[in-house]
């Protein structure tokens, strides 16, 4: 068998050729909008969803109605204003520019690492299960707490001593004691609340975390409906409160909040995995080389050029 050795001008014409075939074989990617000489392609589309949301399916995101559209126009917009900049003398050094490219890359590999150990550690997790578990322990955080549909009468401290405010608030409770007494209109002519013309003093329906606590507790503690608290103090002021009714607390059925539980499981879980990578990391960091001298000669040289 006997070999040939081709010159080398011959060679760099065949790859040239077989450079050019290929060139040939692959067309150009496909201009989907210009503006002056800016142009977005298929191609920039693609590697910008990729880059904005690394997390989801491309194919899914451009498919949506509008969407595709925006971030040509994203696309668009991003390029021309960064050509004006270039105009004007702005940019990056070369240096600066392959440092952040660098550090970039650093970003997006750590990111795609938390996201595989994350999947790596929701493999095979009976999330459902979990769901019903957690569903059972703290049935309260999955549906309505107990409510309270009350209204209130405000005699505030600003402009009276605490001695008048509570003379003044122990009086409209008894008148609104008195049988046939209309709440409303006591509201009218005392309160000091915000739009008690309006709302006669209705607080509307609230949970005990809505309001500051004294108030909370005094009205959560009326019995029936009509029933009136003597004077509460908050820093608000003094408050006569009337009980309009209660409302029990209502749960929601599994079947209604699983979705909701699982997704915060999952959330809880992906918090869970990168902390403790970051913890890890953060450990193993403080066995590094220090050059405690190098640190300050450079505070020292940053602080001569302020």
């Amino acid at each position: 068998m006997s070999i040939h050795t081709f010159p080398k001008s011959i060679c760099l014409v065949l790859a040239a050729c077989a450079l050019s075939t290929q060139a040939l074989a692959e067309p150009a990617p496909k201009v989907l909008a210009s503006w002056g000489d800016v142009q977005v392609t298929e191609e920039d589309l693609k590697r910008y969803v990729a880059f904005k949301l690394p997390d989801r399916d491309p194919v899914e995101v451009m498919t949506r109605p509008g969407v595709m559209e925006q971030h040509i126009q994203t696309l668009l917009m991003l390029r021309t204003l960064a050509d004006r900049a270039e105009d004007e003398g702005l940019g990056l050094s070369k240096e600066q520019l392959e440092w952040q490219l660098r550090n970039q890359r650093n970003e997006w590999l750590v990111a795609s690492y938390q996201r595989m150990l994350v999947d790596q550690s929701m493999e095979g997790v009976d999330w459902e299960s979990l769901a019903q578990e957690q569903y059972k322990a703290e049935p309260e955080l999955f549906g309505k707490p107990a409510q309270v549909d009350a209204a209130h009468i405000l005699i505030r401290t600003e402009e009276r001593t605490e001695d008048e405010a509570l003379a003044l608030a122990q009086e409209v409770y008894a008148k609104a004691q008195q049988e046939g007494a209309d709440f409303t209109e006591l509201a009218k002519q005392y309160s000091e609340g915000e739009r008690v013309d309006s709302n006669g003093g209705e607080l509307g329906t609230f949970s005990a975390d809505r309001m500051v606590p004294p108030f909370s507790k005094a009205a959560f503690a009326l019995q029936n409906p009509g029933d009136i608290s003597e004077p509460v103090k908050t820093q608000f002021g003094y408050h006569v409160i009337k009980l309009n009714r209660h409302i029990e607390p209502q749960n929601h059925p599994f079947a209604a909040v699983k979705g909701t539980i699982i997704e915060r499981l999952q959330k809880s879980m992906q918090r869970e995995v990168i902390g403790d990578l970051l913890a890890n990391a953060r450990t193993d960091s403080t066995h590094a080389e220090v050059d405690e001298e190098a640190i300050e000669a450079f505070k020292k040289s940053l602080n001569a050029q302020q």
